[in-house]
């Protein structure tokens, strides 16, 4: 007998229907359909010999027909379009076609699945209505097509490390598009559309995880839209109705985020960088919130401040530099630690911040140096109580502008200092609960201050006292109710006006004290140098109740023509040998120049 005696009277067939696979059942004489463990349509032969070959050559023709057509028939049933199937390890992933519940609890893959490289084609889809439209233990993704999850996630890894490229869409209406919970090194990049309807958009835990997004994210969700183990990197779009980002790293944002009901970033501790655009539009929202460092150069808003610095529950030290805008409803800065501890914050603006109520509020130490504005509907700058702090100071220096109606700037205590440098505005009052404050001039240039009005009753308040630093060159005019210390430590005071009141002048090595105005009692230490009337023109300083040379002091005066500077001293001086430096101009020159006069004693003369 030959093999042409023989027929196939059985036909195995790998299909499903709904409610599960096709049951073996017959379908001509000779010839049955069963379940098969391969995959495809693969028809297996089992010979049988007789004269009924034919008829069962045609019934088998007929059942390959018809399990097609059941097939075919079957689109409301599992499709299965990502070969090799799952569980799989180590495997070569690819989907096509349209993929829906592949496996039970997913649209493709089991929990256990390792190492496996899965590429979602474009026009392809993946679909779990479970559970997870991807789900792995640990892998690499990516998607030009759409995976859709309506139980759990979109893509979801129980182990990790994840890297996951989307170029297309992922959409998930359960916990997240993207999870990947295990403390690992997940890379998450993003080049195409993720939208979530649920906790998160991606969470990912792992101090080593870096999330970048260039395409858009838009969550409907409770929670922040993307939480971040590590860093995140923002080029693209968030639109979340909750959060937008979180990091326990660093944020960086180029593009825009708008948050809704909760803050627009938040880092607990590294840096966040701004480029771009930050909005949160709650009642009880920040632009940002941080433990940490902060860099803005674009545009941050939030219902309640821009930027909210906190230290959790631990002490910390942050720095803040902004020179592009930051803007709250209540606060452009806000700075309070939530648990009472301490939070020292150093601020650098040339930008612009704002606020509703002030545009910073401290509660803690503060150094701000200011050279854009800070401005409140209240306050410019606002020093308040509050937390565990041991002699809490702000210590701000101004170069630009600070505003407000109530107090430009509200010092809590005292041992604050404020220092004017050239180009300061002060719109306001500047005052404190407590006196001890120290006012000063410094920085770099020159500039012209009216000291009338410094003073317990004028508009720079509760100042014990007043020095001059830098290299600066200020003048003063008016008259002032200043009865503090006079402290000349480095560049040139030029008094045209009137510090008479003060309790002394100090002029210390390397400063110089000069001007035509009137000064109180004045002592020059060793290296400083009294040089009286103004760089440019002949003039008289009046010292009241004693002048002090030491040895090493300079006296530096000015003759042009028949006329010298001169110093008038109203009560005794001391020249202790110090030494006098004249510097002649003019064509005409006197045999003799007064260049001090004194109405008490004399003692000493200048070096000869």
């Amino acid at each position: 007998m030959s093999i042409s005696d023989c027929i196939a009277p059985e036909i195995l067939l790998n299909m499903r229907r709904p409610g599960g696979d096709v049951s073996p059942a017959p379908v001509a004489r000779g010839v049955t359909l069963k379940r098969s463990r391969a995959r495809g349509f693969p028809i297996k032969l089992r010979v049988l010999c007789g004269a009924d070959r034919s008829g069962a050559l045609v019934a088998a023709a007929q059942s390959v027909a018809a399990a097609f057509a059941i097939v075919l028939l079957a689109g409301q049933a599992a499709r299965a379009a990502c070969t090799p199937a799952s569980p799989v390890n180590s495997a070569t992933v690819t989907c096509t076609g349209a993929t829906v519940d592949q496996n039970a609890l997913a649209g493709y893959g089991t929990a256990t699945d390792t190492s496996n490289t899965i590429t979602v084609e474009a026009g392809a889809s993946v679909t779990g209505t479970n559970g997870s439209g991807l789900l792995l233990a640990t892998g690499t993704v990516v998607n030009h097509g759409s995976i859709t999850a309506a139980g759990r996630a979109g893509v979801e890894a129980t182990t990790g490390p994840l890297t996951l490229t989307n170029y297309g869409s992922i959409n998930s209406a359960g916990d997240g598009a993207i999870l990947a919970y295990t403390n690992n090194s997940h890379t998450i990049t993003n080049f195409g559309s993720i939208v979530s309807s649920g906790i998160w958009s991606i969470r990912t835990i792992g101090a080593q995880t870096l999330v970048t997004n260039h395409g858009s994210i838009t969550h409907s969700g409770n929670f922040t839209s993307v939480s971040a183990g590590g860093t995140f990197i923002n080029y693209g779009s968030i639109d979340s109705q909750s959060g937008g980002a979180f990091a326990f790293g660093s944020i960086t944002n180029y593009g825009v985020i708008t948050a809704r009901t909760f803050h627009g970033t938040q880092s607990t501790g590294g840096l966040t960088t701004n480029f771009g655009t930050i909005v949160a539009t709650g009642g009880g929202t920040a632009g940002m919130f941080s433990a940490g460092n902060v860099l803005n150069i674009g545009t941050v808003s939030g219902g309640v401040a821009g930027l909210h610095v906190d230290g959790f529950s631990a002490p910390m030290q942050g720095q803040s530099v902004n020179s592009g805008v930051l803007t709250g409803g209540l606060y452009g800065i806000q700075a309070v630690s939530g648990s009472g501890l301490a939070v020292d914050l150093a601020v650098t603006n040339s930008g612009t911040i704002s606020g509703g109520n002030a545009g910073i509020q401290m509660r803690g130490n503060l150094t701000a140096t200011n050279s854009g504005s800070i401005a409140g509907g209240s306050y410019g700058i606002r020093h308040v109580a509050g937390g565990a702090f041991v002699n809490p100071h702000l210590d701000i220096t101004n170069a630009g502008t600070i505003s407000g109606s109530v107090a430009a700037i509200q010092f809590l205590g005292g041992g604050n200092t404020l220092t004017l440098a050239p180009g300061s505005v002060i719109n306001g009052l500047v005052q404190s609960t407590a006196g001890g404050n120290i006012f000063q001039l410094g920085g770099n240039g020159a500039d012209t201050f009216d000291v009338s009005a410094l003073g317990d009753t004028a508009q720079y308040r509760n100042f014990g006292i007043f020095n001059k630093i830098d290299s600066s060159v200020w003048t003063l005019t008016g008259t002032s109710a200043f009865a503090g210390d006079v402290n000349v430590n480095a560049g040139t005071l030029l008094v045209n006006g009137s510090v008479a009141g003060a309790s002394v002048v100090f002029v210390n090595p390397g400063a110089t004290l000069g001007g035509t105005g009137t000064v109180a009692a004045t002592f020059l230490d060793n290296g400083a140098t009294l040089a009286p009337g103004t760089p440019t023109s002949i003039g008289t300083l009046t010292v009241n109740d004693a002048l002090l040379f030491c040895a090493c002091s300079l006296y530096s005066v000015k003759v042009f023509g028949l006329s010298a500077d001169k110093t008038q001293v109203n009560g005794g001086a001391f020249l202790s040998d110090a030494h006098v430096v004249a510097t002649f101009t003019g064509s005409s020159i006197a045999n003799r120049y007064t260049i001090l006069t004194v109405t008490g004693g004399l003692t000493d003369t200048f070096a000869r």
